[in-house]
This record gives structure tokens, sequence and C-alpha cells, in this order.
């Protein structure tokens, strides 16, 4: 998906070349109804088995297995939470107001960062689940495998900029996604710039 480079042109850093990568994600995505049914099958099963062994463990006075069984519910919270994102992801709710600080702060959380800066009170109306994803891959494509997991981004009243280094599949999911939500994306030499209208 074409987005402006420097100069005002399209970007050339950013070219699929062909549709073959996001053919690929289609093909993954086409899957997305069934994977979610059989993920959240599995966690009931798997939640019923942690509350079975709980009783048992509870009997045992095993300090050990407490610890254990406590990792094991962590994990499985966690996981629900993973498929709990995705599933709004793949059901594409209708846009709504949601503030830049929450998506930035939700965003930083699924891409495992922290971004030093404090982002703009700009309000944009957008599916939240969507755009929460499309600065998610644009954070750690900026990050890239730096640590620690920290960096900062510069923010306007009308969007934010933030150092290149997302793959070109990640831009054009971007991109997309924020043409969606009434925003641009913009690469520079060394940045990717967003902003709204």
């Amino acid at each position: 998906m074409d987005h402006d480079g420097d100069g005002g042109g399209p970007c050339t850093r950013h070219t699929l070349g062909s549709l073959d990568p996001l053919l690929g994600l289609a093909m993954v995505g086409s899957r997305a109804s069934g994977f979610q049914h059989d993920v959240a099958s599995k966690l009931q099963s798997l939640v019923m088995s942690l509350e079975e062994i709980g009783d048992r463990a509870d009997a045992l006075d095993d300090p050990d297995l407490v610890v254990a069984l406590t990792a094991a519910r962590e994990a499985v919270r966690d996981m629900t939470a993973q498929l709990q994102n995705f599933r709004q992801l793949s059901r594409q709710p209708p846009a709504a107001p949601i503030p830049l600080r929450e998506v930035f702060a939700r965003a930083a959380e699924r891409a495992a960062l922290h971004v030093r800066t404090e982002p703009s009170p700009l309000v944009i109306v957008a599916s939240a689940a969507e755009v929460v994803h499309a600065v998610a891959l644009l954070l750690d494509g900026a990050l890239g495998r730096a640590t620690p997991r920290e960096l900062d981004v510069a923010f306007s009243p009308r969007g934010f900029a933030l150092a290149m280094g997302a793959s070109n599949e990640a831009v054009t999911v971007a991109t997309y996604v924020f043409r969606r939500c009434g925003g641009t994306l913009r690469c520079t030499a060394d940045q990717i710039v967003v902003t709204w209208a």
C-alpha cells in the first residue's frame, strides 16, 4: 500500500515488490476463526484441569506444587488475554473515540516495551484493536532488538513520529489501518510520521 516518502512522492523504502507477503498473511488470517475456537476450547480444558490440580494440591500441602500451579494459572490468564486481543482484531469492531495515550499504553504493553515520552492529548476515532495493533507493529520495528526495551516517540498535537525500522509488511498494514481512521503515514529519511487532520 503506497504511502508518501521524502519530498511528497511515494516511499521507495517500503515497497513489497509482490503481493505474496500480504497474501501469505491473508492465508493465515483465513484460519483465524477456526483457530480462535480451537484455542479457546483448549484453554477452557486447561483451566478446568488446573482447578482440579489445585483442589488436590491443597490437600498435599506442597509449597513447590503451589508455586508451579500459580505460574501455570498466570500463563493461562496471559494466553486468554492474548486470545481476546486476537478476537477483537479479527472482528473489526466499529470506530469509536480513543485517546492516543490509551493507544500507546496498550501498544507498548503488547510490544513489551516502555515509551519514555508522554503522548499528546489527541483523541482519534478508530477501531481500538486495529490502531493498537498498527502502533505496536511500528513500535516493535522502531526498537528492534535493542535493550532495554525503551524508546522515545516524538509526539505532536496531530500525531507522532518514531524511528524507522518496521518491516515492509508492518508499514503496509499500519498504512491501511491509519487510512481507515483518517490518518496518514509518511516516511522521512529516518522516521515514520503518522498524522491526523
